[in-house]
């Protein structure tokens, strides 16, 4: 057996807190003590006996508190406090008046003091450590960051968890948020203390769901990537945000997914951007699908209830006196959920399936998603693809000068017709323009329509394009009206490729295409 040596101290800094350090080492003897169960070692120190015995008392000591830990480290943190003028209850309500009295005190420019301590407060500082805390705070509410001890941002951020000097919810976020980008990279431990309290305000103050424009608000990215995974996910499937802070939701969504699309060759010379847009919309109906269907988006659908929400103690670690005193939030990071990663990466793999199809592709990708869920994939994408092709055309502008030449000429062209006169009738030159270019054969449609279904068209447009079924039945009175516009369209299929009249519920309105 190895003999043992170890020491126990205690330390007090400067700051009067108190911690309890014990260092155990275990060294070999030299080789010409070397102890072994043949021959005992006869002369071994009493300072090591005694040092045995009191590691043997540690032992016993570590098993109960470990049998209790939570009772006993209660009870050394209120020791410390006790230390630092005040029971951890009373230090934390007093922490609260002093916050509130000070919440709009600033202070003329002063000179840097450094400040260390656990659980910093207003007691704790010295009246040159105050006088810099609050020109330093003043600074940082308008923005600017200058260098400073680590103690001050905490003291700061435990006024901005409380509700001291923040105009609401949503702008004490924005400012914890503001602090942590701000000073992350000159004190690197912000980021284990900031992920648990950012996802403890979203929990209490959000219920678990950002608001719609705060993302792009916070405008530092590796924020946003160090916030709660699920609430960021929910968040761009259930928004119409575009980019965050620069870059595409896709990119983050991609966290959850074993494919990487930005690497396939067949998307990179396809179009990347487009196949982006595509999923997104696609991710965003799954989303609204599921929830029509159960009631349950795609988190709630593919990480089970059990597996997802977790009450905690909030802001562990830091001086917090307000209510709810415990937060709901996920106990794991999403993105490493083996379920969920599966069903992104199938959804991620069917739509590029079929972008392949539709570009004429033969090899397809292994999707394995619901057959239900696919299906309705499929027929959404189909009906954006039409819609965006329908987008593209060239919009056609109603001139309501010509719509009138052209009912004359209609009328002319329609009496010639009668008497075999045809070729006499000059019909009225139209300008080259790009309305024009598009309608190329407007004479040849305006020669289809009868007088009434060209003053339909005039009446619509003189009615900003759009009217009521009512008011339009009551215009042409003892006309069949919907026969009329079904005509007009028929014709405008023949030039145009599509119709010109669309109804929406009970309006008709002229298509802009």
């Amino acid at each position: 057996m190895w003999p043992l040596r170890g020491r126990i101290e205690i330390i007090m800094n400067d700051d009067e807190l108190y911690t309890i350090e014990i260092n155990i080492d275990t060294v070999p003897l030299k080789d010409d003590l070397e102890v072994t169960k043949e021959k005992p070692r006869a002369d071994i120190d009493d300072s090591v006996k005694a040092l045995a015995d009191k590691l043997s008392e540690l032992s016993k000591a570590a098993a109960l508190i470990k049998k209790d830990n939570k009772d006993t480290f209660d009870r050394l943190r209120e020791v410390i406090f006790s230390k630092n003028k005040g029971a951890v209850k009373d230090t934390r309500e007093r922490f609260i008046e002093q916050a509130e009295e000070f919440a709009d005190k600033t202070e003329e420019p002063a000179p840097f003091v450094p400040f260390r301590g656990f659980w910093p407060t207003y007691e704790m500082m010295s009246n040159s450590q105050k006088k810099w805390y609050f020109f330093w705070r003043s600074r940082v509410r308008c923005s600017d960051y200058p260098d400073t001890s680590l103690s001050y941002i905490f003291l700061y951020f435990y006024e901005l968890i409380n509700g001291i000097g923040i105009e609401d919810d949503c702008d004490g976020f924005l400012k914890i948020c503001a602090l942590w980008s701000n000073y992350r990279e000159r004190f690197a431990e912000l980021d284990g203390y900031l992920r648990t309290w950012s996802a403890d305000y979203i929990a209490i103050h959000f219920e678990g769901l950002l608001p719609d424009y705060i993302l792009n608000t916070v405008g530092d990215y590796t924020i946003v990537e160090n916030l709660p995974s699920e609430a960021v996910f929910s968040y761009i499937l259930n928004s119409n945000i575009g980019d965050i802070c620069g870059k595409s939701p896709v990119e983050y969504i991609s966290k959850f997914s074993g494919y990487s699309y930005s690497k396939s060759t067949f998307l990179k010379n396809h179009d990347v951007k487009s196949a982006e847009n595509e999923l997104l919309s696609a991710l965003r109906f799954i989303e609204n699908y599921l929830r029509s269907q159960s009631g349950k988006g795609i988190i709630e659908t593919y990480i089970p209830e059990s597996a997802r929400k977790v009450n905690r103690i909030a802001y562990a670690n830091a001086i917090y006196c307000r209510k709810p005193k415990y937060a709901e939030t996920f106990s794991f990071d999403c993105t490493s959920h083996k379920e969920l990663r599966a069903f992104i990466t199938a959804v991620y793999k069917h739509i590029e399936n079929i972008i392949r199809i539709r570009t004429g592709k033969k090899v397809l990708l292994k999707a394995e998603v619901p057959k239900d869920i696919a299906d309705e994939i499929t027929t959404y994408l189909k009906e954006n693809n039409r819609k965006a092709e329908y987008e593209k055309r060239t919009k056609i502008e109603v001139d309501a000068t010509r719509i009138k030449d052209l009912i004359r000429s209609s009328n002319e062209i329609r009496d010639k017709l009668l008497d075999g006169t045809q070729e006499e009738i000059e019909l009225p030159k139209i300008e080259d323009t790009e309305t024009v270019e598009v309608i190329s054969d407007a004479d040849d449609f305006v020669s289809k329509l009868s007088s009434l279904q060209a003053e339909i068209i005039l009446y619509i447009n003189e009615n900003k394009g759009s009217v009521t079924e009512n008011l339009l039945a009551e215009k042409f009175k003892g006309n069949f009206v919907q026969m009329e516009i079904d005509a007009i369209n028929e014709a405008a299929m023949d030039y145009y490729g599509d119709i010109l009249i669309d109804t929406d519920g009970e309006f008709y309105f002229l298509q802009e295409f």
